[in-house]
């Protein structure tokens, strides 16, 4: 048959199915009366009761975007009868069962069985909850049709279509799925297979059998002919597939958390009831964040749930309190995610509930160090779907181990579907098999299937896909399954690989999305708030240590907002105006509420000033002591010293070219541009000016909030030149240099260089008014270092990345994430380049670069634009990075010494680090469930081995090794030993004191 032929008969199969098949699942159609009041706020059914409702008709329009309202429908269901309403009003929309949500309505399902509340009654009255979104929010995309355009951008894009109660025959709605599927699966082998043949076949068999004018009295033997072809079964080889029903709803994105708590209620309910229909259907929903809202605004529902829970068919599964982005946050923020997720879980359904695994099917790339941080809270087992969107290489492996920095292993999966929207379609399946098979080792992989967002999840037709598709010809063996089945299965295929002398493949290093690179840059401002936020509650929970009080309801809410708003579309930049300014509000907020906290600790009448060390090492440096500047030296890590100056050592001297201290100096040209830099004694580490703007053009192909577009640099816009420089040089302590210049069409920079005596970093800080349009805003140091590699912070710990572009993996790493700095290094001379909350780097050919702003438009057309600072610092060093402490470095760079009121001395923690570890302090707090005990984190960051000491004023009783949870890991230690510590480690101890 000719592929005319082939198309031919494939669409006579369509249009039988949509005129003859279709049309006969729903009979005896009444209509209801329906009326509709328009609300501005919250309410329960039991309240809605009271609106004064209009009555309205089908067709009837309504809106504007974003507006909500209720629908009153009512009928009578004598001599009518009826098992379902039918209803579509062109938006989301979610039935109710009393104050109960019952089921949504959404683009993908227009009927529901009637809610028990309503169904015994002659008279029926239910009310609709509706909000003018669709699935994406309240825009069109550049895919949709021009007719969606026009509507959405309409006044009133609602549009009530249907309201009725109807009878639905679920024998014909099966041999209308079964049809579907056997049509499409044609469609995917053709007839020049032996299952195209057998298909076109049975098609053909199964329309004979169908009487046109009489579909029901037919359905089961016409469906009988498709089984047969259905239950032929699978190919040799075929892979097996674990089918779970999923609903991934970004927490926000293109509409807020108000919307999400509400997007969750309809698509969650859809799924109780679709559990009611289909006993072998499981769901995974991955945030406990989101529990928590359903907990809070529908307590009724979140039973039901906890009930499905307990029987194992619903599975809370993923670990984390939201799918947060994880190349911006901290290491410390990463453990409380699923300390907070875990926990959640565990105080709603039981111990063990949500644990074991990390699923995050649609963040944007993943830390070298993750692999450690999921092992010490006892997560074994990583699961996404991201990496199948990468531009350029395909990861070669769909089952690995993932080898963290300490030689953690995590059994990691890529789901091989690319699509955790799945809908279990032929094609769909096709092509998982065909990426999952050329990918070894494992042959069976995870299908999460459902709409997301606003589609509202898994739908009945999905669900009967996955069953057809069970040992169908041609297909890969599917099965309905639990996440957590699919999971045992991997570790038992994997287990007997290893017994086999088969080992699975190891991947080192991070998970790196070749996409979605302007996150790293996007929404500075918010990015800007997280780390202060994330410095903030890390300070509060140590002045609560020291100062030995507890706070620990209060933190943990503030650590929860912080949580939330990492999510893997706020923090990133991605979201609306509305949630980035609530993002902005809500982190502001952490920042200072946790500064309040801190300093209830500091009040006292002790009229001593002290110097406060958040760092993990002694530091030495310049303060601001009551409007004098002063050199402290020396100041013991995480604690605090009174304020003794001292005199300095290289006392800075300042010319309007130069800045030099006798450690460092530094040159500028007429441009304020370095054109010199050395440490005292070293090379010239220019190869051309540094600190050089670079302004660009920046219109990515698409997504356009969160690309940079891998060609960007052949776009550079021209800048201007500087306007005037000041020069400070009164005090020898610090002296500095100002240029200002204008760049763009409508901005202007201010940069201050800024020297202190006996620093070896020259401190630049930028100003920047932002008004640009579609431009990326970076900044470069080109030096003389010749490397292969640079030395990238990242959390807990570093990353190399090449300095080449030799391979198309390489290629593809033109930006890449770091936190707190990027280095590069030859024998005798090196640059580290320090910035504590700049995320987008490079770094190629002896230059190192990073991405300052940008100025997307969609989807926040403000993004960016106003007033931004930037704190960068310039360490010369001499080429070994280990050996000149750049990590020490960059962290007293990111937290500063400074000045306090007066207050009480604090009983502070040492610790004496012996070996070739070198440690910092990420976080130590109260513990919760033990008195005189404080929590304390270390984590190794160079890949040395050592071990760790630890004193305190106070009598230490016991140390006992915790894992991330909090939960006991190993024996009590005695106070004395020292503690080892690996490379690349995270050790938690709880140290009990004597009271």
């Amino acid at each position: 048959m000719s592929d005319r032929e082939h198309s031919f008969l494939l669409q006579k199969f369509e249009t039988f199915e949509r005129d003859v098949i279709s049309p006969a699942v729903f009979s005896g159609q009444t209509p209801l009366g329906i009326e509709w009041c328009p609300v501005d706020r919250d309410l329960r059914p039991s309240e809605a009761h009271s609106l004064a409702f209009a009555p309205v008709e089908p067709d009837f329009r309504w809106g504007p975007a974003w507006a909500r309202g209720w629908f009153r429908l009512r009928g009578r269901t004598k001599d009518a009868p009826t098992s379902v309403v039918r209803f579509d009003c062109g938006t989301e929309a979610l039935l109710f069962d009393a104050d109960a949500p019952w089921q949504g309505f959404d683009a993908n399902r227009n009927w529901s069985p009637l809610p028990p509340s309503a169904a015994s009654d002659d008279a029926i009255e239910l009310y609709i909850e509706a909000e003018c979104m669709h699935p994406w929010g309240v825009r069109a995309f550049q895919w949709d049709t021009s007719e969606t355009h026009r509507r959405w951008g309409s006044a009133h894009p609602g549009h009530l279509t249907l309201a009725e109660l109807a009878q639905f025959d679920a024998d014909v709605w099966r041999l209308e799925s079964a049809f579907r599927f056997a049509r499409e699966l044609l469609a995917e082998v053709g007839l020049r297979t032996a299952t195209g043949r057998l298909l076109r076949q049975s098609l053909e068999r199964c329309a004979r059998l169908i009487d046109d004018q009489d579909v029901a009295s037919t359905a089961g033997a016409a469906r009988a002919e498709l089984d047969a072809v259905f239950r032929a079964g699978a190919h040799a080889g075929a892979s097996r597939v674990a089918a779970v029903g999923h609903a991934h709803i970004d927490t926000a994105w293109l509409w807020t958390l108000d919307h999400t708590r509400r997007k969750c209620q309809r698509s969650w309910s859809n799924m109780l009831r679709l559990m009611e229909r289909f006993d072998d259907v499981s769901f995974v929903c991955s945030q406990a964040a989101q529990y928590a809202m359903v907990e809070t605004d529908a307590p009724t529902m979140f039973r039901e749930i906890a009930a499905r829970v307990a029987e194992g068919r619903w599975e809370p599964f993923g670990s984390m309190w939201v799918e947060p982005d994880c190349n911006i946050p901290s290491g410390e923020s990463l453990i409380r995610q699923i300390a907070h997720g875990c926990h959640y879980w565990s105080g709603r359904f039981g111990d063990g509930a949500g644990h074991g695994v990390c699923y995050l099917p649609d963040t944007f790339g993943f830390p070298a160090t993750l692999p450690t941080i999921l092992s010490v809270c006892g997560v074994h087992t990583f699961i996404t779907n991201k990496l199948s969107w990468n531009q350029s290489n395909a990861m070669p492996h769909t089952s690995f181990e993932w080898v963290g920095p300490d030689g953690s292993r995590v059994l990691s999966h890529l789901t091989p579907g690319g699509d955790y929207n799945a809908t279990n379609s032929p094609a769909e399946l096709i092509k998982g098999e065909r990426v999952g098979l050329a990918a070894p080792p494992a042959d069976c992989w995870l299908q999460p299937f459902g709409f997301g967002d606003g589609g509202g999840g898994p739908t009945d037709r999905q669900i009967e896909n996955a069953r057809l598709a069970g040992d169908c010809p041609s297909l890969p063996r599917m099965l309905l399954s639990s996440a957590s089945s699919f999971v045992s299965d991997l570790h038992r295929e994997h287990e007997q690989a290893g017994e086999r002398g088969e080992p699975w493949p190891a991947w080192r290093g991070d998970l790196y999305l070749e996409l979605h690179r302007g996150t790293f840059t996007t929404q500075r401002r918010l990015k800007q708030l997280n780390f202060a936020a994330e410095e903030a509650l890390r300070e509060a929970e140590m002045f609560s240590s020291l100062f030995c009080k507890n706070h620990g309801k209060q933190l943990h809410v503030l650590w929860s907002d912080v949580l939330t708003n990492q999510f893997h579309d706020i923090l990133p930049g991605s979201s609306i105006t509305e949630v980035n300014e609530q993002a902005g509000r809500e982190l502001s907020g952490v920042v200072v509420q946790a500064g309040k906290l801190a300093e209830r600790n500091l009040e006292t009448e002790d009229g001593s000033p002290r110097v406060w060390n958040p760092s993990s090492g002694p530091a030495t440096g310049v303060i601001d002591a009551g409007g004098d500047l002063v050199l402290v030296r020396n100041v013991p890590p995480a604690a605090m010293s009174v304020v003794t100056p001292h005199d300095p050592t290289a006392p800075v001297r300042v010319t309007p070219s130069r800045l030099e201290n006798g450690v460092i100096s530094a040159e500028f040209d007429d441009a304020g541009e370095i054109r010199s830099l050395r440490r005292a004694g070293g090379a010239e580490l220019a190869a051309s000016p540094m600190h050089r703007y670079r302004l660009f053009r920046d219109r990515p192909h698409m997504w356009d909030a969160w690309e940079i577009d891998p060609c960007y640099e052949r776009d550079e816009i021209a800048r201007e030149s500087t306007t005037s420089v000041t020069v400070s040089g009164d005090d020898p302590m610090r002296c500095s240099i100002e240029l200002r210049s204008t760049i763009g069409a409508a901005s202007s920079i201010a940069t201050r260089y800024v020297l202190d005596a006996d620093s070896p970093v020259l401190r630049v800080e930028i100003d920047i008014d932002w008004h640009e349009s579609h431009r990326l805003l970076r900044v470069e140091y080109p030096t003389r270092v010749l490397s292969p590699t640079a030395i990238a912070g990242t959390q807990f710990g570093t990353c190399e990345r090449p300095t080449h572009r030799n391979t198309s993996w390489e290629q593809a790493r033109f930006e890449f994430p770091a936190h707190r700095f990027v280095s590069l290094g030859s024998p005798g001379l090196g640059l580290a380049v320090l910035a504590p909350d700049v995320y987008g780097w490079s770094a190629e050919s002896g230059t190192i670069g990073a991405s300052l702003l940008r100025s997307p438009e969609h989807p926040d057309p403000e993004a960016d634009r106003g007033s931004h600072r930037f704190i960068f610092g310039l360490y010369p060093h001499g080429g070994d990075w280990r050996r000149e402490n750049v990590t020490r470095v960059a962290e007293q760079f990111a937290r500063p010494l400074r000045c306090l009121a007066s207050c009480e001395p604090p009983r502070p923690l040492r610790w004496e680090v012996v070996g070739e570890a070198c440690v910092e302090l990420s976080a130590m707090y109260p513990c919760p469930e033990h008195e005189a005990s404080v929590v304390v984190r270390f984590v190794e960051v160079c890949g040395g081995a050592g071990g760790l000491r630890l004193r305190s004023p106070r009598a230490i009783r016991a140390i006992t090794p915790l894992d991330g949870l909090g939960r006991s890991a190993d024996q009590p230690q005695e106070p004395a030993e020292t503690l080892p510590i690996g490379p690349g480690s995270i050790t938690t101890l709880r140290i009990t004191f004597d009271a």
